[in-house]
């Protein structure tokens, strides 16, 4: 049995709050900071100036990953241009599915496996087992346009079916809904230490 490696906790904000980035922030993390004191937890810090990512999301016209139970993410990082992340994730409520879900990499390429438990609200978890490969600038072999160049990167990819038959290797891949995300990513601040009386 896999060891989970870290624990996420999801909460959504209400993104109509952010339209002043750097004062929802400020505000976000005084909110935060007020609640944890008043668990007797203190906290210090602040949060550094974000990072920033583009996201695509990259499935088949009829979503036929999503329905193998992966899903398969591209990132890249503004700062570092030609860093180029391909995650393959498996998230399920059901700890075995998402811990038996066969997410190698080509050998060769070094990738990073996790497996970690997501906490949504009310305390709702989802177990995700993920592998992710990150290519250099010289190295990126450029977005996958099928299953076929995306299985040289996680060979299952070419190996999916569809109502009981192995997909077609030129099986198109596009971004989910044609969205492009660009997340901003924001660390810091650091829980300290139990107050006393707690």
């Amino acid at each position: 049995m896999r060891k989970i490696t870290s624990r996420e906790y999801k909460v959504m904000l209400a993104h109509g709050a952010f339209a002043d980035r750097k004062s929802a922030v400020e505000s976000f993390w005084s909110e935060l900071r007020d609640f944890a004191r008043s668990l007797r937890i203190d906290a210090h810090g602040k949060f550094t100036s974000p990072e920033r990512r583009e996201i695509v999301f990259l499935d088949t016209p009829d979503f036929t990953l999503r329905r193998n139970g992966v899903i398969l993410r591209r990132r890249v990082e503004e700062a570092k241009p030609g860093n180029v992340q391909y995650t393959l994730k498996c998230r399920s409520e059901d700890r075995y599915i998402a811990e038996g879900m066969d997410l190698r990499a080509t050998r060769g390429l070094t990738n990073d496996e996790k497996f970690e438990e997501d906490i949504a609200a009310p305390f709702l978890s989802r177990f995700a087992h993920s592998n992710t490969v990150t290519f250099a600038a010289d190295d990126d072999p450029g977005r996958p346009n099928d299953l076929r160049e995306a299985g040289k990167v996680f060979p299952v990819l070419a190996e999916l079916e569809r109502d009981g038959a192995r997909c077609p290797a030129g099986t198109p891949l596009e971004p989910v809904n044609n969205v492009k995300a660009y997340e901003r990513v924001y660390k810091g601040p650091q829980p300290s230490h139990r107050l006393r009386g707690s």
